[in-house]
């Protein structure tokens, strides 16, 4: 391993030269206790050894052997054949840098997942092509299920969006030494990704230094299922997962196992499970419903996609076309994408395939591809990092 080392406002930190890349991986970025704010991370003793992945979030992976689920279609394309490790206490991220970077512009991308699962480090967003074309990755690990998203009494509402805000601020502090511009920061994500990113770029919160969004299955949902609901809707849910492991304060619930208070969350399950387990409304991070908070908020430039064999067609690109249309008449540059190209073996693209194309990451996939499916990849690569780079004169809607 040819070992880099750099000098940043934490400290020192090695990390692994590749061909033309600088990558550092388990970069904790932030600590965080059981039901609490995570603290962002400022310095650190000795050299930080950043050339292994840190711990994701505990999952049903990390209980259960996902290649025997009824339909892994996501364990074999994302995670066959990988090894991952678990903890709560997982806000760990990853940098994948130009070897020449200066003042880059930065894209964070934050995973999907249905807000229960995924890691920063799943097989699309390694080796990826950004920094080919000049701009730094970050991705990122962050809280998730019952430890993200519990909506107890006496708590923090909304964890895992303040674990993505501790990201970012821990870049805007950092990023330089890597080579980025800490006051150009694009947000990326896809489904569950985006949908919380669509939360983050409307919050009163958002950092001036974050300036763009992209958000792929799930940008543009002001309303609907996949907006963020009124917090006391969810109580309910979250007092009937504590009554499951006999937690009758919120100090019972913190000493609880990790195991047992993962499968009390998921045996408490069905539709109440996936409409609990989101962000809310909690009158602090997101002070009113999206749809009323957009006609107040900083509006950012987007670019929204979808794939043709997508999930809820009739809500995603609906909503997709209400939101940039908005922005539009706002003045604000806003971009369509669309995957229509089909994936090897010639079936519509499916929800999540087209994380592959946008990130440039082909060669990390165990289906064989075509020439024609790296130029599509290419061709999604070099738009995107155009955004990034704001040259939105040179942008168009787009059809992959």
């Amino acid at each position: 391993m040819d070992l880099i080392t750099f000098k940043t406002p934490c400290g020192e930190i090695s990390g692994e030269r590749l061909a033309r890349v600088n990558e550092f991986r388990g970069i904790r970025y932030a600590t965080a206790r059981r039901f609490e704010m995570p603290e962002v991370v400022t310095s650190w003793q000795g050299v930080y050894d950043a050339t292994a992945y840190g711990a994701c979030c505990p999952q049903y992976r990390a209980f259960y052997d996902e290649a025997k689920l009824k339909n892994p279609l996501y364990f074999n394309e994302f995670r066959k054949g990988d090894a991952y490790t678990y903890d709560e206490d997982c806000l760990f991220l990853n940098i994948s840098a130009p070897s020449d970077a200066q003042n880059c512009p930065v894209v964070i991308y934050i995973h999907g997942g249905n807000f229960m699962k995924g890691s920063g480090n799943e097989k699309p967003q390694r080796n990826t092509a950004f920094p080919a074309h000049g701009v730094i990755l970050v991705t990122i690990n962050y809280r998730l299920g019952v430890f993200g998203f519990a909506n107890l009494a006496g708590t923090p509402k909304n964890l895992a969006l303040h674990d993505m805000f501790a990201a970012v601020n821990w870049i805007k502090n950092n990023i330089a030494a890597f080579g980025g511009n800490p006051q150009n920061i694009t947000l990326f994500g896809q489904s569950a990704g985006a949908m919380c990113i669509q939360s983050l770029i409307l919050s009163d919160a958002l950092p001036q230094n974050v300036v763009r969004a992209v958000m792929l299955s799930g940008g543009g949902c002001l309303t609907g299922p996949f907006a963020p609901v009124a917090a006391r809707r969810t109580e309910g849910f979250w007092q009937a997962v504590l009554g499951r492991v006999n937690a009758a304060s919120l100090e019972q619930a913190k000493a609880v196992p990790a195991d047992k208070l993962w499968q009390a969350w998921y045996d408490e399950k069905g539709v109440a499970n996936l409409m609990a387990t989101k962000p809310v409304v909690d009158g602090d991070l997101l002070k009113k419903p999206l749809k009323k908070a957009f006609n107040e908020a900083r509006t950012l430039p987007c670019v929204i996609g979808v794939v043709n064999g997508d999930m809820t067609p009739f809500i995603l690109k609906p909503a997709r076309k209400r939101y940039l249309a908005a922005l539009k008449k706002r003045g604000v540059p806003a971009f369509s994408s669309d995957l229509m190209h089909p994936v090897p073996g010639g079936k519509p693209a499916f929800h999540s395939a087209d994380l592959w194309y946008a990130l440039g990451a082909l060669q990390n996939r165990d289906r064989p591809m075509s020439d024609l499916d790296y130029q599509v990849s290419d061709s999604y690569v070099a738009w995107l990092t155009l955004f990034a780079n704001g040259r939105y004169d040179e942008m168009t809607d787009k059809v992959f």
